[in-house]
């Protein structure tokens, strides 16, 4: 007889509010510093690309807040 059998299978965790924080601030500060990054590029095109990076971050903070506001609503 197998060991996995016994053994029980955990689901997976639920990402805490202190470390959504943690995500939040990270890419926020990551599309200022990119966006930074941009007001001193010459080339339109690295500009262009670092704009668009940086608005990537933006909305992987929205999705971040958006998983906060679910995971406070489902807490109370």
């Amino acid at each position: 007889m197998s060991n996995f059998s016994r053994n029980c299978v955990s689901s997976p965790k639920r990402i805490t509010r202190r470390r959504d924080e943690k995500l939040l601030r990270a890419y926020a500060n990551e599309a200022a510093r990119l966006r930074e990054y941009a007001e001193s590029t010459t080339t339109a095109r690295l500009r262009a690309r670092l704009l668009e990076e940086a608005a990537n971050q933006e909305r992987l903070a929205r999705e971040v807040k958006a998983g906060q506001i679910g995971f406070a609503t489902q807490e109370r």
